[in-house]
């Protein structure tokens, strides 16, 4: 089949279902489809450093456009990006998308470009309750609209694919999508590489937070429980990335003398993997009940690296679920006490993981394979 993804982010950018997305396509072109990939050049959050990308290029037999909207931002792509599938729309068999960005990218793809073939929309998050759910979406009409938009996306998609039964469980809630699955995002076995600079205090026992410094992570409770682990003066609490939120965590941290804890700007997917590599813990927190529209993906790179997790979440979440059965680490409730002790134990604890068969890769590139064939006919 000719495939068309649709996504405004891709590799070289930072965010790794840039990486994620990639690994799915050349999957398919070794299964032998042929996949094309319209995108936009790197620029999340400012973070990528490298050269500019060529505008096309066959990356392990993955056919990549990058093109520049008419005007930036979210709007700019997704029209962009409807006038490529128009254009590529006679030679299409099927379209996949991401929620990159949100809501309007799988709407302008699905409800406009994409009449006619058949579209499969992949759920990193579920907008707009994600938003909602932080208080970063307050307008009302704005909510109603983007609602609106997505009850559109759910019945007119081929199939939605969603992170967790959570997500899946928000989803139907509101909308009465054709096929709904669960197809979770997977470990990417990154490579690591050391940093310029030492970016931790190796003479300490280290716990790491790495990945967005926004509102969905609940950075305030690190830092509620940075500030009752001050007397532990082995202990570091590091938090390493980029986000909205980073401007406001550093001058907190300044402000109330939180020592312990160490703010490190993005840095590349390889040198953030060498810090949870040489840490003692790894950290995932989310808000509260932000676990029913997101599931973080930044769990994979820590079973990758061996470390045990300390989950800040929801005892009743599929998050919650996965790091008790698969023997990942634990789970604590958004509570700085309780968060404290849950991070005193683990590093007293001190060992790594064994090796887990969980979330590996083959098995989730398989399903990808096998759902993409019900539409081989």
């Amino acid at each position: 089949m000719n495939i068309l993804f649709v996504q405004w982010r891709y590799l070289p950018d930072v965010p790794t279902y840039c990486e994620l997305t990639h690994e799915i396509a050349s999957a398919l072109v070794a299964n032998g489809h042929a996949v094309t990939v319209v995108t936009g050049f790197p620029g999340y959050q400012n973070a990528y450093d490298g050269p500019t990308p060529p505008s096309r290029e066959l990356k392990d037999g993955v056919e990549v456009y990058r093109i520049k909207p008419w005007f930036p931002g979210a709007i700019g792509f997704a029209l962009a990006a409807s006038w490529q599938m128009m254009r590529h729309r006679s030679t299409t068999d099927l379209v996949m998308t991401t929620s990159d960005p949100p809501v309007l990218g799988p709407w302008f793809v699905t409800n406009l470009a994409g009449l006619g073939i058949p579209v499969i929309q992949i759920l990193q998050d579920v907008h707009p309750e994600a938003a909602i759910t932080v208080g970063a979406l307050e307008n009302g009409a704005l909510v109603s609209l983007l609602r609106f938009m997505d009850r559109m996306t759910a019945r007119r998609a081929a199939a939605t694919i969603v992170l967790s039964e959570d997500m899946a469980d928000t989803y139907r809630s509101s909308r009465d999508p054709k096929d709904l699955r669960v197809i979770n995002n997977f470990r990417l076995n990154t490579p690591s590489t050391p940093p310029p600079d030492e970016l931790i205090d190796r003479s300490k026992r280290n716990a790491t937070f790495a990945g967005n410094i926004g509102r969905f992570q609940n950075i305030d409770a690190l830092l509620d429980t940075a500030a009752l682990l001050l007397s532990d003066d082995d202990i570091a609490i590091n938090l390493v990335g980029r986000g909205s939120e980073y401007d406001r965590v550093q001058r907190r941290i300044e402000a109330e003398g939180l020592h312990n804890v160490r703010l490190i700007p993005a840095v590349s997917r390889e040198e953030a993997q060498w810090l949870i590599e040489r840490s003692e813990l790894a950290i995932v927190s989310l808000a509260p009940d932000v676990y029913r529209s997101s599931y973080p993906s930044k769990t994979m790179s820590y079973i990758d690296a061996h470390r045990p997790i300390l989950a800040i979440v929801e005892e009743d979440s599929s998050l919650a679920r996965d790091i008790v059965s698969h023997q990942l680490g634990t789970v604590s409730r958004p509570i700085p006490a309780e968060i404290a002790e849950s991070i005193r134990l683990l590093l007293v604890q001190g060992a790594p993981l064994a090796q887990s068969s969980a979330f590996r890769k083959s098995e989730t590139l398989k399903s990808w394979i096998d759902l993409i064939e019900e539409f081989n006919t």
